[in-house]
């Protein structure tokens, strides 16, 4: 058997190219182990690390996320830097010094481990803060302060961001093997999601305040992402006929999509958008602004929290309960795949109630048929008999 135990950790030896190589896999856990020694025999004979190779300079943990990060910013789209950004952190405090070809996979394991236990920072309210342009920033409200422990979701992020790093070392040759390539992810809780009722939504939009009123009934109407409303122009809408609207800027390839209709309730909101748009825009102000609007409709409407994010899924769900078909649904909501459309339907309990209601009416209708054709047969066997 190519890998034993010796000690508390697991080696494994093979023949390759006439010679035999040897080496500590680091981990004690053998699955994980058989894995990393099938990574390495499948690396040996891709060329991606020799048995005779010159050594390049190897460079610390520090520098290499901070090349890493570069890389990033210019390769890949902005969240996607700001997401590995904000994952190096972590991962600069536990092996900021260390060279990367001294990270073993038992020391990915134990980063896994230790952070797990981690608590994150306060969160909670913030006090009002006086001036315009450059408030100074006050400490949280002490009874409001919250301290939770660092989430699976978040565990996971960092853990991808390292192997992200590690594998592009790997390829260009700085290290054999990604250190972190056994080390599974944790398993992630479903999110929750809410489902707005006509109720919540009709008290939600009156707690709005102006601009974030006509952007949540537009995310309701049409189905569109946070983004793709704030990145509208005068040019992607319009009105003729039934109306609708282009979406050219969005997260994915299939997010380049057509809404081929509008309600009389998004044209009413997008006629004088229209007119009214500055720089040809037709929502202003970040992220930011939408999200502290929100939070402060939900104190002042009384419903439920629930995110900005979630009338997309109450788009979703009430396109099924009228009939929508999922392969529909799916183009409408600019995914790729359909299996992602499904977890954006969430229907009620009534509507659940109601399909269940239809089937059994199907069924009494059935059996109210088979019951009248059989009085039917005996009344023209009856005839016949006199």
């Amino acid at each position: 058997m190519a890998v034993y135990k010796r000690g508390k950790t697991y080696w494994f030896e093979f023949v390759f190219q006439g010679e035999r190589i040897r080496k500590s896999t680091h981990l004690s856990n053998l699955r994980k182990a058989e894995e990393y020694e099938r990574g390495y025999r499948t690396a040996l004979v891709k060329g991606e690390i020799g048995l005779h190779v010159e050594k390049k300079n190897v460079p610390t943990f520090k520098d290499a996320i901070t090349d890493f990060l570069k890389w990033v910013e210019f390769e890949r789209k902005p969240n996607t830097y700001i997401r590995y950004q904000s994952a190096s952190k972590a991962l600069l405090r536990y092996f900021g010094n260390l060279r990367v070809d001294e990270i073993t996979p038992d020391m990915v394991e134990k980063f896994v481990m230790r952070r797990s236990e981690e608590v994150g920072q306060m969160r909670g309210k913030k006090a009002k803060t006086g001036g315009t342009k450059y408030p100074q920033r006050k400490m949280l409200n002490p009874k409001k302060q919250i301290r939770k422990k660092i989430s699976p979701v978040t565990l996971n992020r960092e853990l991808g961001c390292l192997k992200k790093m590690l594998s592009r070392l790997v390829k260009n040759g700085i290290i054999k093997v990604n250190p972190a390539w056994s080390v599974s992810f944790l398993t992630e809780e479903p999110r929750d999601f809410r489902v707005l009722t006509y109720a919540e939504e009709k008290k939600y939009l009156m707690g709005c305040p102006q601009p974030l009123r006509d952007f949540a009934t537009i995310m309701i109407e049409t189905g569109l992402r946070p983004t793709e409303v704030r990145n509208l122009t005068v040019k992607d809408v319009f009105l003729e006929n039934d109306g609708g609207l282009f979406v050219r800027k969005s997260k994915t390839k299939a997010g380049r999509r057509l809404i081929p209709y509008l309600s009389q309730r998004a044209t009413d909101i997008l006629k004088p958008r229209i007119k009214n748009a500055e720089n040809g825009f037709l929502f202003m102000g970040g992220r930011g602004f939408v999200d502290n609007a929100h939070y402060k409709a939900l104190d002042r409407s009384g419903v439920p929290k629930f995110r900005i994010y979630d009338l997309r899924h109450t788009y979703a769900t009430r396109q099924v309960e009228c009939g929508t078909d999922i392969a529909t649904l799916q183009e409408l909501l600019g995914h790729s795949k359909i299996e992602m459309t499904k977890r954006y339907v969430h229907p009620s309990n009534d509507h659940k109630a109601d399909a269940m209601r239809r089937m059994e009416i199907a069924r009494l209708d059935w059996e109210h048929q088979q019951t009248e054709k059989a009085r039917s047969l005996t009344v023209v066997v009856n005839a016949k008999a006199a």
